[in-house]
């Protein structure tokens, strides 16, 4: 029985120092686009597309890794994590597989022209599903202590931002900025109205992920709290 409890901490150890490289390593993909992007940036605006032709091999392929280092440090430093939090090592494989596929479809980006269709339904599942968020959170709200109400509260602001930047960003490619047709863009002379309206998704984007960590950081705080009364009942149990 001791052998086996030392081998599982021994395996949870490795886990952790696995899942703190994997982190690691996506968070030098993030330091890596934002370095790259830097460098790149000045050349791009003056240059426009012209400017991809001016680069040797070796920058074109740091180019294409800088295409996907965002999604690659999304992705590692969320496998990472599961890791390290000590998740089962049949779901971290899913999400090793998911991950490489969402990565597959970022490079290979093997969509059609613009359908509305697909954007009619993909707009409506995700205000039914902002729907259905609504009323767990309302319905679950009113049995929660305090504490934990602040946590779900600050994590619902987060959510609603999400929800406004979506529908902005769904604007983007329709009436709102016509982001798709460049020439009905210059016809209609609305280039300010596009980039106000990427201000405001940035904007709504970054209070959405704010708001998420706050309450994720609230709910970690109520999380410690709740687990010293247990541990004091299972000390006075052994007494």
């Amino acid at each position: 029985m001791q052998k086996d409890s030392v081998l599982i901490r021994e395996s949870g150890r490795k886990r952790k120092i696995a899942g703190t490289a994997i982190i690691g390593i996506g968070v030098l993909f993030f330091v890596y686009g934002i370095v790259v992007a830097c460098l790149m940036v000045t050349g791009y605006r003056e240059m426009a597309e012209a400017y991809w032709d001016t680069l040797d091999p070796a920058g074109l392929t740091m180019a294409k890794i800088w295409g996907i280092s965002g999604p690659l440090g999304f992705i590692l430093t969320f496998i990472g994590s599961s890791l390290v939090s000590n998740v089962k090592a049949g779901l971290i494989w899913i999400l090793t597989a998911s991950g490489l596929a969402i990565l597959a479809l970022i490079i290979i980006s093997p969509f059609p022209l613009t359908s509305s269709i697909f954007f009619g339904i993909s707009g409506s599942v995700i205000l039914l599903l902002w729907l259905g968020i609504v009323m767990i959170w309302g319905k679950r709200r009113a049995s929660f202590t305090d504490k934990e109400v602040a946590a779900t509260d600050l994590k619902m602001i987060g959510y609603t931002f999400f929800a406004l930047a979506t529908w902005l960003i769904c604007g983007m490619s329709s009436m709102l900025t016509l982001l798709f047709y460049p020439d009905e863009i210059a016809y209609l002379q609305i280039q300010e109205n596009a980039i106000g309206i990427i201000y405001l998704v940035m904007s709504f984007l970054v209070l959405g992920w704010f708001f998420s960590f706050l309450g994720q950081y609230k709910s970690k705080k109520v999380d410690k709290k709740d687990k010293i009364p247990h541990r004091n009942n299972l000390a006075d149990r052994n007494d």
